[in-house]
This record gives structure tokens, sequence and C-alpha cells, in this order.
């Protein structure tokens, strides 16, 4: 039968890996493409990308050379 402290150790280890794990993969794998995974397209709709993860999604795709057509609903950030 194992300890108590043997199982809180195996919990922490597994998740300690669920973090680190995920957190190496994309800090080594690098940023996506999309411009090269996606040949031949000119344009990206994103909804929602007033603000928060949509907003950073439109700096991203548009850093990347798309066009991009964003929908939401009437925001203060959309003006500047």
């Amino acid at each position: 039968m194992y300890s108590f402290l043997e199982i809180s150790g195996i919990l922490f280890l597994v998740s300690l890996l669920t973090y680190l794990i995920p957190t190496f993969w994309l800090k080594f794998r690098g940023v996506q493409n999309l411009k090269k995974k996606y040949p031949g397209a000119e344009w990206a709709l994103v909804t929602g990308g007033s603000s928060g993860i949509g907003r950073a999604i439109v700096e991203k795709l548009a850093s990347q050379g798309f066009n991009v057509v964003i929908v939401a609903y009437p925001d203060k950030f959309l003006d500047s």
C-alpha cells in the first residue's frame, strides 16, 4: 500500500508535467506561419475581435500579411 506522502508526490509530479510539457512544446515550436500553411489565403474573418483573445488574433493575422475582417459588437477599442 502506498503512503499518503508517496501518493501526494506522484500527484504533484503528474500535475507539474501536465503544465510543463505543453509550455515547452509551445515555446520551442514557435508561432505558426498561416501564410505558409494556407498559401492561397488572403483574407481572415475574426469574430469577437474587438478585445481580448480575438484582438490578439487579429493583430497576429495582420502581422502575417492577412487582410482581416473583424466582426464584433460596437466597441470603443475598434475605433483605435
